[in-house]
């Protein structure tokens, strides 16, 4: 039985593939994401899966991700733990199958082993649980409160086109 759960985990229908990424202690006294190993410009760092999460207020949990126009979700694997690319350059960008419950992080540049990672947030700036991060930003002369687009909604898979399962 647990030789056939090991295959099933390697194997490519497995929801959930993290082995690029490992989550250790950031600079800052929290935990963030960081490479495995090198890593090439266009390359899967990472699939998950999420777990839907009704009648929640993401606006007050900074480790659940939009999901879709209405709906907040949480993540498999290390996807809490990327952080926002406060400088506006994300070394990843997320893409969301928002029927199948599914996500895919991938290599914006070559990523380096040991560099955290960082990608844009999907989320208006009025989420209360990055109040902290605005004001970063201001402080720093960024008055557009930090690197993050606007949700839209797209049926299947959105944009970066380049990874597929």
């Amino acid at each position: 039985m647990l030789q056939r759960a090991a295959s099933l985990r390697l194997s490519s229908h497995s929801l959930v593939a993290c082995q690029s990424v490992v989550v250790a202690a950031d600079r800052h006294g929290g935990r963030g994401a960081f490479a495995a190993h090198n890593m090439k410009s266009g390359a899967v760092v990472e699939r998950g899966c999420v777990h839907v999460l009704a009648g929640v207020d993401g606006n007050a949990h900074e480790s659940l991700f939009r999901w879709g126009p209405l709906d907040w979700a949480a993540a498999s694997g290390c996807g809490a733990f990327y952080k926002c690319a406060l400088d506006g350059r994300p070394n990843v960008a997320i893409r969301r199958d928002l029927e199948r419950g599914q996500y895919v992080m991938e290599a914006l540049s070559d990523i380096r082993k040991d560099e955290e990672l960082f990608r844009v947030f999907e989320r208006p700036p009025w989420r209360a649980c990055f109040a902290p991060w605005c004001q970063l930003q201001e402080r720093a002369g960024r008055g557009d409160g930090g690197a993050w687009t606007p949700y839209v909604e797209t049926p299947g898979w959105q944009t970066p086109p380049r990874a597929s399962f």
